[in-house]
């Protein structure tokens, strides 16, 4: 079982890319993965489950969305932000969708929305959570 969270980034544009990465790890992900396209993104994804993914739409062979739908069907649903030129292309209706160019703030509220929907998904559905969110409780 993973001990820390891990996030994936899947992002063609590397600055950006980083952007996102970096403000993930000051969010709190302890890992994080930067796949520049869907190929890469499948791959890595299944040698480290990620936790969370942040995701451009478009990508040299093929679309983030493509790339997300693949990783869900094969290892679970996973709270996702879509980072985007494009937002109309982003998967509807229940989309979490940033709009580039993104800010700090807007990318760090959507992380947040996008994880307390997974976890109220998980509620929910009766399934207990994956990781501990506080510290000392077994």
């Amino acid at each position: 079982m993973q001990d820390v969270m891990h996030a994936l980034v899947i992002e063609d544009e590397a600055l950006i890319g980083m952007f996102i990465g970096d403000l993930l790890e000051e969010i709190g992900f302890e890992t994080v993965s930067l796949a520049t396209t869907k190929a890469e993104a499948l791959d890595l994804a299944r040698t480290n489950r990620p936790d969370f993914i942040a995701s451009d739409i478009r990508l040299p062979d093929g679309t983030g969305v493509e790339a997300v739908r693949e990783i869900r069907d094969t290892l679970g649903e996973t709270p996702v932000v879509y980072v985007t030129g494009n937002p109309d292309e982003a998967p509807k209706p229940h989309s979490i969708v940033c709009e580039k160019p993104v800010s700090d703030r807007a990318l760090r509220e959507a992380v947040e929305r996008a994880m307390k929907e997974a976890i109220a998904a998980e509620l929910r559905r009766g399934l207990p959570r994956r990781k501990s969110g506080a510290a000392g409780q077994d």
